[in-house]
């Protein structure tokens, strides 16, 4: 499991397709939890836009963890999943680039690196 959950903000308007969307990311979420033990919690946001300016602004718009990923439909239910899995490989590997480089999470400091040239 996880240390942090992953954080899913959903930007909706009062539109069908933004209703589909959340109720999407809510199904999406339990099925992570059950099958793969990922805590995640959606944020919600409604900028209160009728159908035709949602539209035009390209709502709904899908936001895992700070990274726009799907915007202008309502994804479903498995793209969700496989885009959740997707930015979990992502912090992953980021966790591992950080160490690699020198950086302790642990300590939130840098570590003294001799650089050496060829």
């Amino acid at each position: 499991m996880l240390e942090k959950p992953i954080e899913i903000t959903v930007l909706i308007g009062l539109d069908t397709e933004s209703a589909t969307a959340l109720s999407n990311v809510m199904k999406a979420c339990e099925v992570l939890m059950k099958n793969y033990k990922i805590k995640a919690f959606v944020n919600p946001v409604n900028l209160w836009l009728d159908p035709v300016k949602a539209s035009i602004r390209n709502l709904p718009v899908i936001i895992i963890d700070n990274k726009k990923i799907l915007s202008g439909y309502a994804p479903t239910i498995n793209e969700l999943v496989n885009a959740v899995l997707e930015s979990v490989k992502m912090r992953k590997r980021s966790n591992n680039e950080q160490r690699l480089y020198g950086y302790t999470p642990e300590e939130n400091s840098l570590l003294n690196v001799a650089v050496v040239d060829w």
